[in-house]
Order: structure tokens, then C-alpha cells, then sequence
């Protein structure tokens, strides 16, 4: 415990807070940390009616694996939590009979085996678990049809898939397999699902030179023909990543990446949006988020109530006394007449994975924080809708 108070107070001090001001009674503004023995990292994050659910990947003292569900009320206070031993959870879905899981089941060696859909009540118990052989696990969408989709790729890359489940996690369809010669592909942590039951989805692709392209299909369920794919999201940019979010956007769908930008070199923050309704087709150019002299990298984003753009990410902003780079801080972007840039840290490292709006406007952040003694915890912190981690 006095290494998570110890922190605690060094975090808030660079925020200019004071623990007075995240007495765990306000729901305004919060920040919470969980964590079992060992290392404890941060995947997925849901909003529910009563709280948050929260998803991470826990590697034991003994290397061992398995995946940690942890369920809060709304002020970010523990409820209950449960251990998937042997599982690499990536994402989560919630429906109103239970929580999904998909990710990869681990063998002895610690190497992902097959990818592993696991099912939970609401209370994180009577857990059932079914997998498929050679293919790893990536994201997870509750359709409105009550199907349970799956996504994710095969072990050596080659090959992207869909796949269908019933509630009951009995295979109904696929897997549908997509393959493109000399390309590996990865399928990003996150699906959407159009208007009419089509599935919207996303893979980054590594071709000769480990240069990186991101492209987006949208595929009716149980298909094995895209509706529409989009190619090179970002032409022109130099992506450094395999993987990003995707997510609802103002119109249609946009992508989170990270790309270097030519003139200085520096990472930045993109978003690319593109049609979900007729035929697919960007809309508009890229946007792209970059701090002067900083590097900044983009993991996920979201189109608020009022219709900004929040995007979540880290970056290298903050220095020491002789002006040098110590180490990484959460980076909160919200576009629009009410938007702010905030950079929240403390002296180990913070890193973003998901977010949410609360139903207040307030978001809600899943982060990794590394502290000084190298131990991952998950992080969870709410913000106001003004950006601000105090309730002023």
C-alpha cells in the first residue's frame, strides 16, 4: 500500500491537486489504481448503468498469464474482480446477461495457442470458454441481432477473420478468412456495427520495409465479400503502427494513429474518417494533433455528446530540471469550442488505452501507469467535462 500512496501524492502534485480533492464520495473527478501480484496491465474499458468494467492482462512473478475483469461503481471503487488464468484478454463486449472476452488462450510456454472467447454473468461468475486453433483473438462486438462477433488474425499474419457466435458461445458462422500475399495483417481491438448489421472494422498492414498501411472494411455478417474497403487512410503519412482505435465518428467512422510527421520529425497524433453508408470513402483529409517540440501517440478516440472529438493518447511533454525527456504522460485532446489539450502524469509512466463519457460528460481514461520500482498497475481517472482532474 505505501507505494501506491507514495504516488499517489507525487501524481497529484504535478497536476496541482491535493487528495482532498478525490475524496472517493465525488463523482465528478477520480483516480483509482488496481492491480494483483506482479505486473498489471490495462486493455479494455465499458461504461455500465452502475459503474465501469475494466479489462487487463496480469504476467505473475512467475511469468505466468491471465487476463483480470474488474468491476467498479461509478466512483472508480473496486466492486468485485476475477482472474482468467491462461488467457490474454484484448477486449470485452457487454450484453445484458453476461460480459464477453476474446483474446488468446496461453499455452505451457507462455505463447499464445488459439484464440479464447470466454463468457461471464454480470457478477463475473459461471464462466464458459470456447476457442479456435491457429488464430489469435483481437476485438469483440455484441451486435443488435444478439450474435457475438469476433475478429482477429492468424498466428503467422497472413490472414485476417470474422467469425460468429451465439450467446451461448455456439459457432454459428465462419470463421471467414481474407488473405493478401507478401502483407501481414492485424486486426485493430475494436469493431463497430452499421445501421444495417453490416460489421465496420479496421487492420494495419506491414508490407516490404516494415512500411505500415491501415485500411477499413465493411462486411455484411456471415460474408465472405467486403461490402467496401478502404485502403492507405493515411496517404502520404508515415505510420508507425500496426495497430490503432476505431470508433464512431461525426460522420461515418474514424481511425487513431500514430505518424511521424516529415518537416520535424516528431511523432503526432492522426484521425482519419471515412463513410459507413452507401459506399465507403474518406471524408475530408486526416487531422492531425502534434505538440511543439513533442513527441505524441494516439491509441483510441471518441466523438463526445456534443459532438468534439476526444482523443487519447501519450506523450513526452514533460522534462526534468536540465530540460531533458524523463518519461511519458496521458495526452487528452477534445476538439471543439469547448476543447482542451490536458497532460496528466506523475513520475513513472502513464499510458492511455480506452476511454469513455461518463453520463455526467465527464471521461473516463484506462491507462497503464508504471511506477518508479518498473510495476504496472491499471489506472483508472475520471476528468470533468472540462478537462480537469480537480471538482473546482
Amino acid at each position: 500500500m505505501t507505494r501506491y500512496l507514495l504516488y499517489i501524492t507525487v501524481f497529484l502534485l504535478t497536476t496541482s491537486c491535493s487528495l482532498n480533492d478525490l475524496e472517493p464520495t465525488q463523482t465528478q473527478a477520480f483516480m483509482k489504481f488496481y492491480g494483483e501480484d506482479g505486473n498489471t496491465r490495462a486493455r479494455d474499458l465499458a461504461r455500465l448503468a452502475d459503474g465501469y468494467l475494466l479489462l487487463g492482462v496480469n504476467t505473475g512473478r512467475d511469468g505466468s498469464i491471465s487476463s483480470l475483469l474488474i468491476k467498479t461503481d461509478l466512483q472508480g471503487n473496486r466492486l468485485w474482480a476475477v482472474q482468467l488464468p491462461n488467457i490474454d484478454g484484448k477486449a470485452l463486449a457487454v450484453t445484458a446477461n453476461g460480459y464477453f472476452i476474446v483474446g488468446d488462450s496461453i499455452n505451457s510456454n507462455n505463447l499464445p495457442a488459439a484464440m479464447a472467447l470466454i463468457k461471464t454473468d454480470t457478477e463475473g461468475n459461471n464462466r464458459q470458454y470456447t476457442n479456435l486453433s491457429g488464430l489469435r483473438g483481437s476485438a469483440i462486438l455484441a451486435a443488435a441481432s444478439g450474435e457475438i462477433i469476433v475478429s482477429g488474425y492468424q498466428n503467422d499474419g497472413d490472414s485476417i477473420f470474422l467469425a460468429g457466435y451465439t450467446s451461448d458461445l455456439t459457432q454459428s458462422w465462419g470463421p471467414q478468412k481474407w488473405g493478401t500475399s507478401n502483407t501481414q495483417r492485424i486486426t485493430f481491438g475494436n469493431m463497430l456495427e452499421a445501421g444495417n448489421g453490416d460489421i465496420i472494422w479496421a487492420t494495419g498492414n506491414q508490407e516490404a520495409g516494415n512500411n505500415y498501411s491501415i485500411s477499413a472494411m465493411i462486411t455484411p455478417a456471415d460474408n465472405t465479400q467486403h461490402r467496401g474497403q478502404l485502403d492507405d487512410l493515411f496517404p502520404g503519412m508515415t505510420v508507425l503502427s500496426q495497430t490503432g482505435g476505431l470508433a464512431k465518428a461525426p460522420i461515418g467512422a474514424m481511425i487513431t494513429q500514430t505518424i511521424r510527421l516529415a518537416d520535424t520529425g516528431k511523432t503526432a497524433v492522426a484521425l482519419a474518417m471515412f463513410s459507413t453508408s452507401g459506399s465507403i470513402a474518406p471524408v475530408g483529409e486526416p487531422l492531425v494533433f502534434s505538440e511543439a517540440g513533442n513527441d505524441v501517440y494516439g491509441n483510441a478516440a471518441i466523438t463526445a455528446s456534443d459532438g468534439s472529438i476526444v482523443v487519447l493518447g501519450y506523450t513526452d511533454k514533460r522534462v526534468d530540471g536540465n530540460g531533458a525527456r524523463t518519461d511519458y504522460d496521458l495526452y487528452v485532446r477534445k476538439t471543439g469550442t469547448t476543447g482542451f489539450t490536458r497532460i496528466i502524469g506523475g513520475t513513472g509512466n502513464e499510458t492511455g488505452s480506452a476511454l469513455v463519457q461518463a453520463t455526467d460528460g465527464g471521461l473516463v481514461i484506462l491507462a497503464t501507469m508504471t511506477n518508479t520500482n518498473d510495476v504496472d498497475l491499471m489506472m483508472l481517472v475520471k476528468l470533468t467535462r472540462e478537462g480537469k482532474l480537480t471538482n473546482e
